[in-house]
């Protein structure tokens, strides 16, 4: 047996001074997964593209361009041609990603109707591109599932790769380390799509040590920066219209066909039962070396409940996240929580201090 390789890496600084916004987003979540299906309503065309909870910028390329083709496949059948008007809802990743494949399918007349087109949850994402296990995602058959997570990953290694035709920055191949072998990846393995995980021991250069499990084809979503890409590349298209707006019903809007990437949104508009807000805690870190933070971190550790009596799943995850409008030694991220129904009515803010004491324990010895 060879012995696992020992990775020095330089740890963020943690000090009370380099902490940065404690941010608390919602992520749109569905029971059983994802719905992402086409339906006949009061005389429209609705494709529906939300509820991808904390995989939705992993899953978002693949899931956009699954459902646009599932619509154009079937053209005929509705009569839909490259000019006929085509509302979209919502300016969050997996609205932009179909505005996307729309345009590059050639489609001509496309709205973007949004509430906000800033400070919108994707912004707030990790974002650690990692796909869903099959059981939580019951509501996609697993070989559709499959295609959409290897499309997805493409997508963003091409743009890591400086490949991609439209996008040259917003993605980055990093190391990511677990605390044992991830399942979620075993397909991409299985494919020879990634290499295999590496047992590594991870050298904190402060006595602390970690035997940690190594995906070195992980891929880092810049999530400011792909947004910012979206638009810009949405915004410089003749044929793509932004308009400020919120949809409470499909008949608000005059377009036969309809995309639905609302989000939360979806619990009203689509009357979406299902739907829960996934609420999730990080914490911005300033005055870093961009250079030195290269890699990922996620470790679970454990659940626990909230001030409010919420479950709380806790993990402390780093990743060298970045937001809109900061400097360029404003970079780092740790956290942080799932806790299934939460909402702004219970912000748990109490959870902060522990997503700090979780990372210090973790990176200075103690857990």
């Amino acid at each position: 047996m060879h012995k696992p390789e020992i990775r020095k890496i330089i740890l963020p600084s943690l000090q009370s001074e380099d902490l940065g916004n404690a941010i608390c987003c919602y992520r749109p979540s569905r029971l059983d997964g994802p719905n992402i299906s086409i339906v006949e309503k009061n005389q429209k065309v609705i494709a529906h593209n939300y509820g991808h909870e904390t995989f939705g910028w992993s899953l978002a390329p693949g899931s956009a361009k699954y459902i646009v083709d599932l619509l154009v496949n079937q053209a005929e059948r509705w009569e839909l041609q490259k000019d006929t008007p085509i509302a979209l809802i919502g300016a969050g990743a997996l609205g932009l990603y179909t505005a996307y494949y729309l345009q590059k399918r050639g489609y001509t007349h496309i709205t973007i109707i949004a509430e906000h087109f800033d400070h919108i949850t994707s912004c707030y994402a990790g974002a650690l591109f990692i796909p869903p296990l099959e059981t939580a995602v019951a509501s996609i058959d697993p070989a559709v599932l499959s295609g959409i997570t290897i499309d997805s990953y493409w997508f963003y290694k091409t743009i890591a790769c400086k490949a991609h035709s439209d996008f040259k920055e917003g993605a980055k191949l990093l190391p990511a380390y677990f605390k044992n072998e991830m399942a979620n990846y075993e397909p991409l393995v299985h494919r020879q799509i990634i290499q295999p995980p590496q047992p590594v021991i991870v050298d904190f250069n402060n006595g602390v040590t970690r035997a940690l499990v190594a995906y070195d084809e992980s891929l880092f979503i810049d999530v400011a920066v792909m947004l910012s890409n979206l638009y810009d590349f949405l915004k410089q298209q003749p044929n793509i219209t932004f308009e400020l707006r919120k949809i409470t019903l499909f008949n608000d809007i005059h377009e036969k066909f309809i995309f639905n990437c609302s989000g939360l949104g979806a619990i009203a508009l689509n009357d979406d039962h299902d739907m829960v807000s996934t609420q999730g805690h990080l914490i911005m870190l300033n005055n870093q070396i961009p250079a030195n933070l290269n890699y990922i971190l996620s470790i679970p550790m454990g659940e626990g409940k909230t001030a409010a009596g919420q479950l709380v799943q806790y993990l402390f995850e780093f990743y060298p996240k970045h937001l809109k409008h900061t400097d360029s030694h404003s970079v780092g991220a740790v956290g942080g929580t799932i806790i299934k129904g939460a909402t702004k009515a219970t912000p748990n803010k109490e959870l902060f201090p522990i997503i700090l004491r979780h990372a210090r324990a973790f990176f200075y010895g103690g857990v």
